[in-house]
This record gives C-alpha cells, sequence and structure tokens, in this order.
C-alpha cells in the first residue's frame, strides 16, 4: 500500500527532472529567439558570399549571356560562374559588388530596389574596352575611358551591351520586416548546438549531411551563429557553407512546412542555379543606402549600342 502512494510523488519528481531537463537544454534557444524576435532586422545586414554558379541548371538566355559576357569583357567563363558577391541591404534596397572569381576587382555592382534595379555602367564598359582595346590598339582611340561613376538601368545596361539581364532583378529583398516569427526563430535555434562564448555572446552550430532516399551523402550545410552582445552595434554574424543548394532548399522547404509556413525558397529559379555557397553575413552593421538617381540618358546608351553591334560585326563577334 506505501509503494503504491509513492508511486505519483516519483511520477512527479521525474515529471519535474524532465520538464528541468528540456528547459537548461532549450533556455539558450528561448533566450535567443526572443533576441532575435525583437533585435533582428534582416533590411540592414551586410554579406560577403563566394557561389558557384551550376551552369547545367542555367536557361539558354543565362548560358548565352554568361557566354557573350566572358567573350565581350575577357574573362574566363569559369571564373564568371564562380564569383565572389559582397554587398548590404537597406530596408528594400540590395547593393552588389560581383568580382568574378580569382579576381580582385569589381567587375560592376548592383542596385536592385522595389522600383527600379541600377548598374555601374561606368565599370562594366571599362572592362570591355579595356578587353577589346588590349587585342586592337586602334579601339584605344575609338573608344573614350570613362571616369567617374555612370549608372544605367538593368534594361539600357542590357541594350548596351546586347544581352538580357532582366532576370538579375530576381534577388530582390521583399519581407524583410516579417522574415521570421519568434516561434520560427526558437525551432531554427532548436536544432542546433548551443555554446557560450569567452566573451558572453552565445553561439550556435550546425552541421548536417544530407541525400535523397537511399543514395550517399549528396550534399552538407555547415552553419555558426553568433548573437552578439548588447552593446555590440551588430546583432547577428553567421558563418555559412552549403554543398548542394537546391538540395538544401529542398530540407529548408519541409521544415518550413512543418513550421505551418507557406513560403518558398526552392522554387526560387534564381537561387536552384547555384550550385554551392560560402561566406558570412552580419545584422545591424550596414550602413544608409540611396539609389543613384543620375542615370545616363537613353540617346547615349543608344550610340554606344550602335557602336557596340558595328563592331561585334567588324571583329566577327
Amino acid at each position: 500500500m506505501r509503494k503504491v502512494r509513492l508511486l505519483p510523488g516519483i511520477l512527479l519528481l521525474l515529471i519535474a527532472a524532465g520538464a528541468a531537463a528540456l528547459l537548461i537544454r532549450f533556455f539558450p534557444c528561448l533566450q535567443g529567439a526572443a533576441f532575435l524576435n525583437q533585435n533582428g532586422d534582416w533590411g540592414r545586414l551586410s554579406f560577403d558570399v563566394t557561389l558557384k554558379l551550376s551552369e547545367e541548371a542555367l536557361s539558354q538566355e543565362q548560358t548565352a549571356f554568361f557566354d557573350t559576357l566572358a567573350q565581350i569583357t575577357g574573362t574566363g567563363k569559369e571564373a564568371l560562374l564562380t564569383l565572389h558577391i559582397r554587398g548590404q541591404s537597406w530596408e528594400e534596397l540590395l547593393y552588389f559588388e560581383i568580382i568574378p572569381g580569382g579576381s580582385e576587382v569589381p567587375l560592376t555592382e548592383l542596385y536592385l530596389g522595389e522600383q527600379q534595379d541600377v548598374v555601374n555602367a561606368a565599370m562594366l564598359y571599362n572592362a570591355v574596352r579595356s578587353n577589346l582595346a588590349g587585342q586592337y590598339e586602334l579601339l584605344d582611340l575609338l573608344l573614350p575611358q570613362w571616369s567617374g561613376e555612370e549608372y544605367m538601368s538593368l534594361e539600357q545596361a542590357g541594350q548596351m551591351l546586347g544581352l538580357d539581364l532582366s532576370w538579375l532583378g530576381d534577388f530582390s529583398l521583399s519581407d524583410y520586416e516579417n522574415m521570421f516569427s519568434y516561434w520560427e526563430y526558437f525551432v531554427m535555434l532548436a536544432v542546433m548546438k548551443p555554446e557560450r562564448a569567452s566573451d558572453g555572446s552565445m553561439e550556435f552550430s550546425l552541421h548536417t549531411d544530407f541525400a535523397e532516399g537511399e543514395q550517399e551523402k549528396e550534399g552538407s550545410a555547415d552553419l555558426k551563429l553568433r548573437l552578439q552582445k548588447n552593446d555590440d552595434p551588430s546583432v547577428l554574424s553567421a558563418e555559412f557553407e552549403v554543398n548542394n543548394l537546391p538540395m538544401a532548399l529542398d530540407k529548408l522547404d519541409s521544415l518550413l512546412v512543418r513550421m505551418g509556413r507557406e513560403e518558398s525558397f526552392s522554387e526560387r529559379e534564381g537561387l536552384r542555379r547555384i550550385e554551392s555557397l560560402a561566406g558570412s553575413l552580419t545584422i545591424g552593421e550596414a550602413h544608409q543606402l540611396q539609389m543613384p538617381d543620375a542615370l545616363m540618358d537613353q540617346d547615349t546608351v543608344e550610340r554606344i549600342a550602335a557602336i557596340r553591334q558595328i563592331l561585334q560585326e567588324m571583329l566577327g563577334r
């Protein structure tokens, strides 16, 4: 009879011990989710990423784009498919510096906004000019070098170069204010390993391998998050490396569905063309951006496009 009376007490102790263990395990995740939900402003971040595009996944128009760009700039196609991209976001505006693999000099820079997308035409034009003038000395006189900053819309740049650049606008940032909820932050942190850094900041890390069905490992992802202390101007810094990004996006979508979220990252064609990527980003470490408003006039664009077409015919390109 006494043993029967002790049983409820033992069960209560076991339940209390289990609850305490869960609280100890997930308290950093609860704390981190609250911190990110209050301070995580995805509209203000800086990033530094190296990505490799899958040539097989490119559309016919995109393949033609990279072939032509490699030809007119003198940059190897492999270098154009392995890009170093650095930049930042400020609310709806995204800024990119695009650097071919193995180079330290940006090929051009882009501003992608809600209403307009703009490219630094001077940087792109001078890259083309330098390549052509290096092969044909006469063109050094016919094609003046541009100094300063000359901007034009993606449509104008495409007309000048004879390329379709409209697909670059697919990487615009939307709904940055509602990127993740408290619950979604918690779920993401709960699958990671928490650790307290020496300076008091919280760190979360994750390594995962994935494959389709019973196949061997086909991809992997490494992620390390660092939640900065309150006196640090940056809120979150992240280091990441993903191999086989399309498969990783499929896994991410499965997780988002279980979290009750309808948004699909795997359906974004621009992201599915990326084979792998690695780099870092920091939330809260960004300065205010402004879309360039002094764009090149259309007459100048049409004159340059006409010269480009004549040169292509003369040089058999």
